[in-house]
């Protein structure tokens, strides 16, 4: 294990954002109407985020909409 930790290369940060319902966040900002609604944003195929009241719904893991 010491040795492994030896080989590590730190010379790189990595750097994670978890962006979890953030435009949803923004469109409510935009529209405070829908506020406490449950929300998706996305195109015609794909939705890029959903509000956190969408997680009281039975709709998990869902990505794509036909």
């Amino acid at each position: 294990m010491l040795e492994l930790e030896a080989s590590r290369d730190l010379s790189k940060i990595w750097l994670h954002t978890d962006m979890d319902a953030f435009y949803a966040a923004v469109e409510t900002l935009e529209d405070p109407s829908l506020k406490g609604k449950p929300l998706a944003v996305g195109s015609m195929s794909m939705i890029a985020t959903a509000s956190y009241e969408v997680n009281k719904l039975p709709y998990h893991g869902i990505n794509t909409i036909f």
